[in-house]
């Protein structure tokens, strides 16, 4: 599946895109703030068991986020539930040249869209980490508004970190 425009494409992550992938997520600065798990870069063999493990979960789909035919990010759902109509929402602008362009918001439009459309998901949430401003001003630029707050959740960089729940409902 593929959703494009005319500068932003978001395309079903694939093997090819397993280098890009695995050099954001290997870059401190990158998951810093993004990922609630213990930093430990990953090698080859374990990139090809983390997309396995993706790519068998029918509860979520990741997309490669393309800015003018370049990889620059990638987004995801996850916890997608039917009954519900809820899923979670994850973004990482991965190239570090492609931020703060716009890609982000439209790239969490389209999926948004997406989601709306084929699953009539009524409601999408994120969790961010209170020290990641971008994020949380992406969210809040959005429309999403706070649901909580997992207050010294996360230990990273030797202190604990505060996860901001937000979310957005969609007219139904």
């Amino acid at each position: 599946m593929i959703i494009n425009d005319i500068d932003i494409l978001l395309r079903v992550m694939d093997k090819r895109d397993l280098p890009h992938i695995k050099s954001w997520y290997n870059d401190y600065e990158n998951t810093r703030y993004t990922s609630p798990y213990a930093y430990v870069q990953r090698n080859d063999e374990e990139e090809e068991v983390w997309y396995q493990r993706k790519m068998a979960d029918s509860n979520s789909r990741f997309f490669i986020i393309e800015y003018k035919n370049q990889p620059a990010g990638l987004i995801s759902y996850s916890s997608l539930d039917l009954r519900n109509r809820t899923a979670m929402l994850s973004i990482i602008i991965g190239n570090k040249k492609f931020r703060r362009l716009g890609i982000g918001q439209k790239a969490i439009l389209k999926l948004e869209k997406y989601l709306k459309d084929e699953y009539n998901i009524r409601k999408l949430s994120a969790e961010i980490f209170e020290e990641n401003v971008a994020s949380l001003n992406l969210f809040n630029s959005l429309g999403y508004k706070e649901q909580g707050r997992k207050i010294e959740e996360v230990y990273r960089c030797g202190k604990y970190h505060t996860i901001i729940s937000v979310c957005k409902f969609f007219n139904e």
